[in-house]
């Protein structure tokens, strides 16, 4: 009785050991993706999947990349296996969900050329996801649809600056700087 205690006891402190490991790779991987260090955030956050493929935590974080590179669909591939792990992984799945549906209520401003309202939409979506490079790709979009050239650059910048492999913001970019020369 004694020694089945003592070894529920072991495995139980061990898991834990395990677990907060894991849990400060995650970490790691969430100051690399805040920082645009994208690959490394992306190794980080493999090893712990090929360590522990069940870890919630580092499903959000890979949704948090997707997010960064512009990609909602697969943030939200992310998202919903790490809810399928662990229901408390909900909470990151809708704030997706909002950042979806203000992305489509921009994009219906955009249709309607209400470029200043489609434009703070995206700001409040980069204020409080300032990784989403996206949401500033969009606002140079929205800018460079009211022919503010210049700053439709910024932001065009902005978004290669967070995902530097951004192929329709460096073709963006490349546009508008062709535009200015002429």
């Amino acid at each position: 009785m004694k020694k089945q205690l003592f070894i529920n006891v072991v495995i139980i402190i061990g898991s834990l050991a395990f677990s907060q490991d894991l849990q400060s790779l995650v970490n790691k991987a969430n100051n690399k993706i805040k920082s645009s260090d994208l690959a490394s955030a992306e190794n980080l956050l493999q090893n712990v999947l090929d360590t522990d493929p069940s870890f919630a935590p580092a499903r959000i974080a890979f949704s948090k990349i997707w997010l960064a590179k512009g990609d909602l669909s697969k943030a939200n591939e992310y998202a919903t296996l790490a809810v399928r792990i662990d229901e408390g992984s909900r909470p990151w799945w809708e704030e997706l969900n909002e950042i979806r549906s203000g992305i489509q209520n921009a994009q219906k401003y955009i249709q309607q050329s209400n470029f200043d309202e489609a434009f703070d939409v995206y700001e409040s979506i980069t204020k409080k996801y300032p990784y989403f490079s996206l949401a500033y790709y969009y606002m140079g979009i929205a800018k460079y649809k009211q022919k503010d050239v210049q700053t439709a650059a910024l932001f065009f910048e902005k978004a290669l600056k967070i995902y530097p492999d951004y192929q329709k913001a460096k073709k963006a970019l490349n546009n508008v700087r062709r535009k200015v020369q002429k």
